[in-house]
């Protein structure tokens, strides 16, 4: 199951205990001497009860940003497939693939040949496998792609900001990747980045008109007269139970002490992350760090926007202050809650 071997499952299942073990068998001194072990701060999302906690409350705080603003948004959900011969890349087999006879522009925007997505053009001219983090680089790169187009950027030009959530995911039968995002955009914007998206993410799947399935007879119930397609569709009852959905289904429930199954060892193999958001929040090293104090990622970004905050990971220091005088700081490993109180109104 997702490509994944019993040897492989074997492996990543060993690996895992024993850095659980490692983790649950070093222990640190706080700054308010306490001691813990090294699992007790962990975000990792194999080991940490924390990180699906971080994980909800990131999706709530997009959610809330954007239902806190002026802006009307549309939550597109998106999911991106690889044409059906990027399956015979894993085989070294690259018959489909050249049969298409792509001009050498029309290559460089479909497969990257760089040093952050790999030079995967140059893996097809030598006849050499693909890996399935190569496919998933490939999807990687159709992305920066799409966000790199002038229609999206046309977005922040323009005063907006675009939020987004992304999750990977592989196909049961042998790991091939795809990637689900739910994309929270301008509604002015949607026509146009339809357009884009049609362009950039031309596999015949992406591209199919949505349909509306009964789910016990299989049987088509509404087929989409208004551009939507499989691969971008903007009708949806909730945007955050939508793209949830996918998401739960790539953590490793620790609370209950479940095994890696074959799921999550592709994840753990091929070094994929879970889920990525955009960048329109408080940085994951900030929340971490201020955890201690205040665990309301959504707060923390508010005061980002309506207070005053500085952070340097250089020098280990993070200074919070919101419109009611708190301050919340960190610096080197001390915290420090301060509240301002004005006399003059007590």
């Amino acid at each position: 199951m997702y490509g994944i071997k019993k040897q492989d499952l074997k492996y990543i299942q060993n690996k895992h205990l024993f850095q659980k073990n490692y983790l649950k068998d070093n222990f640190f001194t706080s700054s308010t001497g306490q001691i813990k072990t090294l699992l007790d701060v962990s975000f990792s999302a194999n080991h940490s009860k924390r990180y699906y906690n971080e994980m909800i409350n990131k999706i709530n705080t997009i959610n809330d940003i954007i239902s806190s603003s002026d802006t009307e948004y549309t939550p597109v959900f998106i999911t991106a497939t690889l044409d059906g011969y990027f399956r015979d890349f894993l085989k070294g087999n690259f018959k489909r693939f050249l049969a298409k006879k792509y001009t050498n522009t029309e290559l460089k925007k479909l497969i990257p040949n760089n040093e952050r997505f790999g030079h995967l053009i140059e893996k097809i001219k030598e006849e050499k496998k693909f890996t399935i983090k190569d496919l998933y680089n490939v999807l990687n790169f159709q992305i920066y792609r799409f966000q790199s187009s002038q229609k999206y950027r046309a977005i922040n030009k323009q005063g907006f900001k675009a939020h987004y959530i992304r999750v990977a995911e592989p196909h049961k039968k042998d790991g091939v990747p795809h990637i689900h995002m739910m994309l929270y955009i301008p509604s002015q914007f949607k026509m146009s980045l339809l357009a884009v998206f049609k362009d950039y993410f031309p596999a015949p799947q992406n591209l199919k008109k949505r349909r509306l399935f009964d789910k016990k007879t299989k049987k088509v119930l509404k087929v989409y007269e208004d551009g939507q397609i499989n691969g971008f569709q903007w009708d949806i009852d909730s945007a955050p139970a939508y793209i949830l959905k996918y998401l739960f289904k790539s953590f490793l429930d620790v609370e209950s002490g479940a095994e890696i199954d074959e799921l999550q060892a592709w994840y753990i193999k091929h070094r994929i992350l879970r889920c990525i958001t955009s960048h329109s929040i408080t940085p994951a090293w900030v929340y971490r760090k201020m955890f201690a104090l205040d665990n309301d990622w959504f707060y923390l970004t508010d005061i980002a926007k309506t207070g005053t905050c500085e952070w340097s990971k250089e020098d280990d220091y993070i200074c919070f202050q919101d419109e009611n005088n708190r301050v919340l700081q960190y610096e080197k490993g001390v915290y420090k809650l301060k509240v301002f109180i004005n006399y003059e109104n007590v």
